[in-house]
């Protein structure tokens, strides 16, 4: 890996972070056809975690997309095909959230189930090493974007899981979205965008452990920020 990513956090400030949000509670909209769906091609492989048992509100995943735009406009590559692509770029420079990048982009089946299967087992460690009541319930990447969604009993336990991977990042982006009420759970979903230097899985475990090694070594030396955050995971 030749680039060290800068851990970029939007949407998130001090103090109680996740509960700036409002709750919406989850609705049962029809069912929108997927675009390979549309294309009638077959559906690519899943993601990691039981989907099935997300509210509707969080699978739709309702955020406005990325308006049409051209393979190359001014220099800036938007085809996720070409070898230019830089998901970071497009945020930056189009002002989009990460989550409407993640919409706009279709499922790499090469490389989203195993960097799915990385996070999961990352986040999953983490999430038991602070003993949060929030858990991570779905992870589904498509080609340069990812998309987490944390449960809890209450959004400041669900906001643990977004807290957690800003202390070492997995990602250039890390932008939580919008919390889903349903029943007597939250959900959060949080998006992270990955730069192309990092984006190859081939030797990104270890990449990542150092990386992590470091961050999480430099935020042990800051004072803690405060009783609503999770206390620093162990390496």
């Amino acid at each position: 890996m030749k680039r060290a990513a800068t851990a970029v956090t939007i949407g998130l400030v001090a103090g109680a972070a996740a509960s700036i949000f409002l709750l919406r509670p989850a609705r049962n909209p029809p069912p929108s056809p997927s675009r390979s769906q549309e294309q009638g091609q077959p559906s690519p492989p899943g993601p990691q975690g039981a989907r099935a048992t997300l509210p509707s509100a969080v699978r739709a995943r309702p955020f406005k997309p990325l308006a049409p735009a051209p393979r190359v406009s001014n220099g800036l590559v938007t085809d996720q095909n070409d070898p230019g692509y830089d998901v970071t770029q497009v945020v930056k420079v189009l002002d989009v959230t990460v989550a409407a990048a993640f919409d706009s982009e279709t499922r790499d089946p090469r490389w989203a189930p195993r960097r799915e299967q990385y996070i999961t087992d990352i986040v999953g460690r983490d999430l038991q090493s602070v003993q949060a009541r929030a858990e991570l319930v779905s992870t589904e990447c498509r080609h340069s974007t990812c998309q987490l969604v944390f449960a809890g009993p209450t959004l400041e336990e669900a906001g643990w899981g977004s807290l957690l991977i800003q202390y070492a990042t997995l990602g250039v982006f890390t932008e939580p979205g919008q919390p889903v009420q349903d029943g007597d759970r939250v959900y959060l979903p949080v998006f992270v965008a990955v730069h192309p230097d990092e984006r190859s899985n081939d030797g990104w475990q270890e990449y990542y452990a150092h990386k992590r090694k470091v961050f999480l070594a430099d935020r042990r030396q800051r004072p803690h920020p405060g009783p609503h955050y999770p206390p620093v995971p162990v390496d």
